[in-house]
C-alpha cells in the first residue's frame, strides 16, 4: 500500500495543485471500494488533512423503479443498469475544478438505492479516487471519460491528449 500511496502522492505532486482524479477498475467483489478507502485513508494521513477522497461509480445506479419498467432489475449491476452520462458529467465537474462543493450520489447497499447528496467532494480535496466497473468500458456513453486529460502535464509527456 504504501508503495501505491507515494506513487500516487508523485504524480499529484506533478499537477501543480489542480485536482488530480485517479480510476480504480474493477469487477464486483474485486475490493476496489476497499482499496479506495484505504488509499484515500493513508493520503488523508501523510497530509494530515482531507485532501483525498473516494468517489464510487455505485451512486449512479438507476432507481429500482426505472429498472423495473425496463425490465433490467435482475440484471442491476450491468453498464445499462447506471446513469453514465451523468457519472460522465460529474467526472467532468471535478476535473474542471471551479472552487466550488460538488454533491455526488452514493450507494446504500442497506436499501438497494442510491442516495442522491451522499458525498460531498469540498474545493481542499485535491485527490479525487473515482472506483467502478466501468471506468475503462469503450462505448457510449463511458468513452466519454478521458483519463488522460485529468493530469495535463503527465498526458504532455506521454503525448496522450
Amino acid at each position: 500500500m504504501r508503495s501505491l500511496v507515494s506513487y500516487l502522492e508523485e504524480h499529484y505532486s506533478q499537477t501543480l495543485g489542480q485536482r488530480y482524479l485517479v480510476g480504480i477498475v474493477g469487477v464486483p467483489g474485486a475490493g476496489k471500494s476497499t482499496l479506495a478507502q484505504r488509499l484515500v485513508d493513508a493520503v488523508n494521513q501523510d497530509y494530515e488533512q482531507p485532501v483525498a477522497v473516494c468517489v464510487p461509480m455505485d451512486g449512479y445506479h438507476l432507481p429500482n423503479s426505472v429498472l423495473d419498467e425496463r425490465n433490467l432489475r435482475s440484471l442491476k449491476g450491468i453498464p445499462e443498469t447506471f446513469d453514465g452520462e451523468s457519472f460522465v458529467r460529474l467526472l467532468g465537474k471535478l476535473r474542471q475544478d471551479d472552487g466550488s462543493a460538488v454533491v455526488c450520489p452514493t450507494f446504500d447497499r442497506s436499501i438497494d438505492a442510491s442516495v442522491k447528496d451522499g458525498l460531498v467532494v469540498e474545493s481542499g480535496h485535491r485527490i479525487i479516487v473515482i472506483e467502478g466497473n466501468y471506468l475503462l468500458l469503450q462505448r457510449q456513453p463511458w468513452d466519454g471519460i478521458h483519463w488522460c486529460s485529468i493530469c495535463p502535464r503527465r498526458a504532455a509527456q506521454d503525448g496522450l491528449h
